[in-house]
C-alpha cells in the first residue's frame, strides 16, 4: 500500500486545526447545551431568590464559585460564627476596615475589635497605622467572627479580637433566653460601658450583661470601675441570671471555686507576678497613656493657695512571659489559660507619679504639667529600656 499523500496529511492537520477552532469559538448557547442538555443531571444548585418567581419557579445558579460559597446573602450570616479566610477591601478614615465575606456580601471591622488590648482615643493614630501594616488592601485575614448582622440594612458587624475567636466557640451567647445560656459557665465578652454604677458587657447579636460596682466591690474589691475597666476590653465574665422578658443578663466577674479549684491544681507556669518582682530592662511595651484626671481646682484659702488636687494617670505596659523564670510568678493563673484569652503577656500600669525617685515642683503642680512630662519621656508602641 502507498503511503499517504503529503496533501492528505495537510488536509486532515488543516481539519483537526478547524475543529479546534470551532471548539474554542462555540456560541454560548452550543456551550449551553452541552452543559445542561435536557434530561440531563446537574450536580448541585442553589437557590438565588423566591420572591421574583417566574411561573412560581424560584431563580438559582449552578456555579461552583457560588454553589460551594459559606455566605451568598446576608441571611446566610449568623451572629456568633467564625469565618475564615475574608478579604480585606477597603480602609475608612475613622479607623475601620471592610471586609468581603461571599459575593456581594460584605463586613465592617471597627477599629477597636481589630485589636485585643483597650485603648484610648489618645493612640488611635498609632492603632491605624498598624493596622494598615498589618492588614493591606486585598490581603486576606485568618478569620472574623460576627458581632451582630441586620439583613434588611444589610449591615454586618465583625470582630478579629483573637480572645473572642478562640473562645465560646460552641456556645456563644446570641439571645437573653435561659435555655439558650447555661448559667454559672463563663463567657467572654466586650466592655462597651463604664460607669460609677458599673461596667455593661456586650456579647452577640447585641446581648448585654450588667455587673454592678457595688457586686464588684464585694467580690473583687474595686473600688471605682472607671479606674479597672476599659469600653474595648475583654471580660470573663459568669452569668448568674437571665431573664428574657426583660432583655436583661446579670452577670458576675468572678469566676466559681471549681474552676479556681482546677487553677490553684494546675502545674503550668503562672500569669501573673509576685509583689516587689524587678522587671527586666526591655521586657516591657508601652501599649497606652491615660491622663491624669483633675480632682479640684487650686484655690486660696485664708489667704494660702491650695495646689489643684489630681489623679495621676498612667502608662499600660505589656509585659511578654518569656523573660521570666517559672519560681519568679504566682501559680494562680496557668499559662495554657493565658494562651487560650489570647493573652501571652501580663498587662500593668505604670503611673506617672512613679516614674521618678524625685520630681521638680513644677512638674507635680498640676495634672497637665505631670501628662505633658510623661508624654516627653514615654511614647506608645515603644520599649522602656530601663528595669
Amino acid at each position: 500500500m502507498d503511503p499517504p499523500s503529503s496533501s492528505s496529511s495537510d488536509n486532515n492537520s488543516r481539519k483537526k486545526n478547524s475543529d479546534s477552532s470551532q471548539a474554542s469559538y462555540r456560541t454560548p448557547e452550543a456551550l449551553f447545551a452541552k452543559h445542561f442538555a435536557l434530561n440531563s443531571i446537574i450536580p448541585s444548585i442553589r437557590v438565588l431568590s423566591t420572591s421574583n418567581t417566574l411561573e412560581s419557579i424560584p431563580s438559582a445558579t449552578a456555579a461552583p464559585s457560588a454553589v460551594q460559597a459559606h455566605v451568598f446573602t446576608y441571611g446566610d450570616i449568623e451572629p456568633g460564627r467564625i469565618y475564615k479566610d475574608v478579604q480585606v477591601i477597603t480602609h475608612f478614615d475613622g479607623g475601620s476596615m471592610l471586609v468581603q465575606l461571599g459575593q456581594g456580601v460584605k463586613g465592617i471591622i471597627p477599629l477597636h475589635h481589630l485589636f485585643d488590648k483597650a485603648t484610648g482615643d489618645e493612640n488611635k493614630q498609632y492603632r491605624i497605622q498598624t493596622k494598615l501594616k498589618k492588614y493591606p488592601v486585598n490581603s486576606k485575614m485568618d478569620a472574623v467572627r460576627c458581632l451582630t448582622i441586620d439583613s434588611s440594612t444589610r449591615k454586618c458587624v465583625l470582630t478579629a479580637k483573637k480572645a473572642l475567636l478562640t473562645n465560646n466557640i460552641d456556645n456563644p451567647i446570641t439571645s437573653y433566653n435561659p435555655k439558650d445560656i447555661k448559667l454559672g459557665t463563663t463567657y467572654y465578652g466586650v466592655v462597651t460601658q463604664v460607669s460609677e454604677k458599673g461596667v455593661v458587657v456586650t456579647f452577640y447579636n447585641n446581648v448585654r450583661g450588667f455587673v454592678s460596682a457595688k457586686q464588684m466591690a464585694e467580690e473583687l474589691g474595686v473600688e471605682d470601675p472607671k479606674l479597672n475597666y476599659r469600653v474595648g476590653q475583654i471580660i470573663k465574665t459568669r452569668v448568674t441570671r437571665a431573664n428574657e422578658k426583660s432583655s436583661k443578663l446579670f452577670l458576675s466577674l468572678k469566676i466559681n471555686s471549681q474552676e479556681e479549684e482546677k487553677k490553684k491544681k494546675g502545674d503550668d507556669v503562672a500569669v501573673t507576678l509576685e509583689a516587689g518582682l524587678i522587671l527586666p530592662a526591655k521586657s516591657m511595651t508601652i501599649t497606652s497613656l491615660v491622663p491624669s484626671k483633675t480632682i479640684s481646682s487650686s484655690t486660696v484659702v485664708n489667704g494660702e493657695e491650695k495646689g489643684e488636687t489630681y489623679m495621676s494617670g498612667f502608662a499600660t505596659v505589656t509585659v511578654k512571659l518569656k523573660y521570666f523564670k517559672r519560681h519568679q510568678l504566682d501559680k494562680s493563673i496557668s499559662v495554657e489559660e493565658g494562651k487560650k484569652s489570647g493573652t501571652g503577656s501580663i498587662e500593668c500600669k505604670l503611673p506617672y507619679s512613679q516614674l521618678l525617685d524625685h520630681y521638680e515642683q513644677d512638674v507635680i503642680k498640676s495634672s497637665s504639667n505631670l501628662n505633658k512630662f510623661a508624654n516627653g519621656l514615654l511614647k506608645v508602641g515603644k520599649k522602656i529600656n530601663q528595669e
